[in-house]
């Protein structure tokens, strides 16, 4: 971590020394890049954000404020889209429940996504328009986001954290305008912190972790926003303990191993304590771990990789348990399993947590293991139903709306936001983390490396060299 550490330091000289706008644009987001990628203890970075801001200026220089801004509508940035995972199922979700304004959307990289036809739907049905960036070239994608921004007085961002055009393009905004700065990644580096006016966190635990590792002085918590399955029946879902499945759905990314963690372990263990269970996995493509357990479990283990939405869910309503991600965990999947009347455990872990899934902690591996033994035996869905009378008080419609619209009637200063910037943290969640980050920084980044100039590319590799 020290060595990190100090090679990002260095890096940031680079960017300092360079003198080609361009370059230096590219510089910033492969710095963003490694931050996000790689674990530092740097949380936001006001050196990178002060660089864009300044040549964010520059670029925009010719597109004129608006003295007059829409109200009553909004303007949703996200970076990418996707088919599957919860960050474009929140932003979908968001745009169906808020009833207060008019939902637009643009995505700023159309060319490295796939929009969902139940996003553009919704968009649809509350009369918003979608807007996706035409240009390739970045400064020119850069104004064509600014043009749409100036438009719009509330902005609301569900950016990347490497996200560099979204923050050149808000570089202009009048005093009018306010941005809400969506923390989807609050467990790592994101740029776009000090362009917000607020920054809604998904959490208490993420906005304690904003206070701490970020310095942010002031945010709030606005959770995830889950749309309730109707004509639940308990009754119809007791048919299901008959087959004893047990599902877990989350990235590849986050079961990976760690010294204090394996979810691979946990389902060896768990198959081994009782013959009667299934285990299925949607998320991991097939690798040498997971085939080790598909090897000696056979039709007991199965892997479905990458599911689209509908096909998930339908593998996610034949189980009757089912098992967060871990080490790093997986809150779209777990609150959407809740809702369809699973019963769920998530293991304990540094990460944090929703404020309405305490209750299903578990503290240990063993005891997750028999707890789930438990469930299956005692047949008790009303635990479930416990559960999911805490999500309803956090994610449903009408609970979220009541969130979004307190945060909304309050008046929010950008210069009262940010406190002074935390300078490399380091905790129990670093450590975790850095058990399962690449040891050599740039491992991760050679493509974002060949895009640079060869000086500078020069520079890096003699760097990475010097310090690993």
């Amino acid at each position: 971590m020290e060595k990190n550490k100090m090679v990002f330091e260095e890096l940031k000289k680079i960017i300092n020394d360079e003198k080609n706008q361009i370059e230096k644009i590219n510089l910033i987001k492969f710095v963003a890049s490694l931050y996000w990628r790689n674990i530092t203890g740097k949380y936001r970075d006001s050196f990178l954000e002060e660089e864009l801001f300044n040549f964010g200026k520059d670029i925009c220089k010719n597109i004129s404020i608006k003295r007059k801004v829409k109200f009553g509508e909004s303007l949703h940035i996200i970076t990418e889209t996707y088919l599957t995972g919860g960050h474009t199922r929140l932003l979908s979700n968001w745009i169906k429940f808020d009833e207060e304004v008019v939902p637009n959307v643009l995505i700023v990289n159309p060319e490295y996504s796939k929009i969902p036809n139940w996003l553009i739907k919704n968009i649809k049905e509350k009369q918003g328009n979608l807007y996706i960036t035409k240009s390739n070239k970045e400064i020119f994608k850069v104004q064509e986001i600014a043009e749409i921004v100036k438009e719009y007085s509330e902005i609301i961002l569900h950016i990347h954290p490497n996200d560099v055009i979204t923050c050149l393009a808000l570089a202009n905004l009048s005093d009018k305008q306010k941005v809400y700065f969506v923390n989807h990644a609050d467990h790592t580096f994101s740029l776009g912190y000090n362009y917000s006016n607020c920054v809604l966190e998904l959490s208490e635990d993420g906005k304690k972790m904003g206070k701490e590792k970020r310095g942010i002085k002031y945010s709030e918590v606005l959770p995830i926003p889950i749309e309730e399955k109707e004509n639940f029946e308990l009754e119809n879902n007791f048919q299901k303990f008959e087959k004893n499945i047990v599902i877990s759905m989350a990235s590849e990314y986050k079961y990976l191993p760690t010294e204090k963690y394996n979810f691979q372990d946990f389902i060896d263990k768990l198959l081994a304590s009782n013959k009667e269970i299934i285990f299925n996995l949607i998320g991991p493509s097939k690798n040498k771990v997971w085939d080790e357990l598909k090897s000696k479990y056979k039709e007991r283990f199965n892997l479905f990789g990458v599911l689209s939405k509908d096909k998930a869910q339908e593998e996610l309503l034949k189980a009757s348990i089912y098992v967060d991600s871990f080490p790093f965990a997986s809150y779209t999947s777990l609150l959407q399993a809740i809702d369809l009347g699973l019963i769920s455990y998530s293991l304990k872990t540094e990460v944090a947590d929703l404020d309405s899934l305490k209750s299903i902690k578990v503290e240990n591996v063993d005891l997750l293991v028999e707890k789930i033994n438990k469930s299956l035996l005692k047949k008790d869905l009303y635990q479930n139903l416990v559960v999911k009378n805490k999500v309803k008080e956090y994610h449903y419609k009408e609970a979220w709306q009541n969130s979004l619209k307190k945060i909304r009637m309050k008046k929010f200063d950008k210069k009262n936001i940010l406190d002074k910037e935390i300078d490399y943290y380091s905790g129990e969640y670093e450590k975790l983390f850095l058990s399962i980050s690449p040891k050599r920084i740039l491992k991760v980044s050679y493509r974002q490396l060949l895009k640079l100039k060869l000086k500078n590319q020069i520079k890096i590799l003699l760097l990475h060299l010097k310090k690993y």
